[in-house]
């Protein structure tokens, strides 16, 4: 297991999307969820009726059932190992003419953010388990009541969860206020400085407990302070934890 920067919880909590038709599906099935990269490179983890969904850049996911047991990916193991798999499912545009409508900066500013956090993961912490296939946990009901109150998560959807044993498997420890005080800078002004952007990032990537961005609030920009809640970024397998 790599990529740790604290020691692990012997049990991890999640919120399981029931609008998401893979994830309650495998869970209702198998009782266990994969990442991402698992599910794409260590294939014969993935049991046997889960739903799989696969895409190409630049095209929506497409989800099958698998119907036996899987084969390993053994290229795609290889570049997990190697902290060079490619996540990333679409990339900026050459020809792209430069000016965002307000609908534009709505509509893309998410995906910038994940963009820019993943070049920065990728650049400077190529072990480190990607946004863009991890599971997110946390440690404990309690930190799940507070993101609860503060985001309008539903609480009745959190899981009781462990990490199986794989040597593979990667956890990191992160401040998931550090992305949250992001996200109002990149919907206010559509993107950060170069200089700010990889900052920001590199002190997420690195386990940071706060940071502060110039965001644009009442007419204004200002200099606002994140908070700091844990969470944990996860490759691997999490099974549910009987009550």
């Amino acid at each position: 297991m790599t990529a740790t920067n604290s020691q692990l919880p012997d049990e991890f909590f999640i919120f399981l999307n029931q609008n998401r038709f893979q994830a309650q599906s495998n869970w209702n099935l198998t009782g266990r969820l994969l990442s991402a990269a698992f599910m794409g490179a260590f294939r014969s983890l993935v049991p046997v009726g889960s739903v799989v969904s696969r895409s190409t850049a630049g095209q929506s996911p497409k989800t099958v059932r698998a119907n036996s047991i899987l084969q390993d990916d053994p290229f795609l193991i290889k570049q997990y190992v190697d902290g060079t798999l490619d996540y990333l499912p679409f990339i900026p545009n050459p020809s792209y003419f430069g000016f965002a409508s307000l609908f534009g900066v709505a509509a893309t500013s998410e995906y910038q953010l994940e963009y820019d956090a993943e070049i920065t993961r990728r650049e400077l912490f190529p072990f480190a388990p990607s946004r863009l296939s991890a599971i997110f946990a946390f440690d404990t009901k309690e930190t799940c009541q507070q993101v609860s109150d503060l985001y309008k998560w539903p609480i009745d959807q959190v899981q009781r969860v462990r990490l199986l044993p794989h040597e593979h498997s990667r956890v990191l420890r992160v401040n998931m206020e550090l992305v949250s005080l992001a996200r109002l800078s990149y919907r206010g002004d559509g993107h950060l400085p170069p200089e700010h952007t990889r900052a920001l990032w590199q002190s997420y990537w690195s386990g940071a407990d706060s940071g502060s961005l110039s965001v644009f609030v009442n007419g204004a920009h200002q200099m606002v302070p994140s908070g700091c809640i844990w969470e944990y970024l996860i490759e691997g397998v999490l099974e549910a934890v009987p009550s």
